[in-house]
């Protein structure tokens, strides 16, 4: 059996070095956004640091990824998992811990995700509850 992957963050200056071992992934993860995304678009957003790309490292390779952003509501700081690309979430997301470590030195006191219905079951052993769904209807 292998390792677990190791989560780590992606800085701005990082992406272009990342980019032909993410690149894929961002472009799985942007066909399944209905067009509200391209790849070039998250790219030019983690670079602003408007949000943050996270990857999966898999004995050196890059399996997964997720983007995350802080939504500044009027009463509260949120982190908000936008998406997520890649192979064996199961193996990786036992490390989300990291992510919501970061939101919370970031003063979030809480995380979201809108999701596939999917990331449920994996979410919910590490502590995660499903409160409502997102669902939407093009016009």
């Amino acid at each position: 059996m292998t390792a677990s992957p190791t989560l780590r963050g992606v800085r701005a200056d990082e992406i272009m070095a990342f980019w032909s071992e993410i690149a894929p992934l961002i472009e799985k993860l942007t066909a399944r956004t209905g067009g509200r995304f391209r790849a070039v678009d998250l790219a030019k957003a983690v670079i602003a640091r408007d949000i943050q790309l996270w990857t999966a490292l898999d004995d050196g390779h890059v399996s997964a990824i997720a983007t995350t952003e802080i939504i500044n509501y009027p009463q509260r700081r949120i982190g908000r998992f936008l998406a997520t690309s890649g192979e064996d979430i199961e193996r990786w997301i036992g490390h989300v811990g990291a992510i919501e470590e970061w939101a919370r030195q970031n003063g979030c006191t809480a995380m979201e995700a809108v999701a596939r219905k999917g990331l449920e079951r994996v979410m919910k052993p590490h502590g995660w509850t499903c409160t409502h769904i997102v669902l939407e209807k093009d016009l």
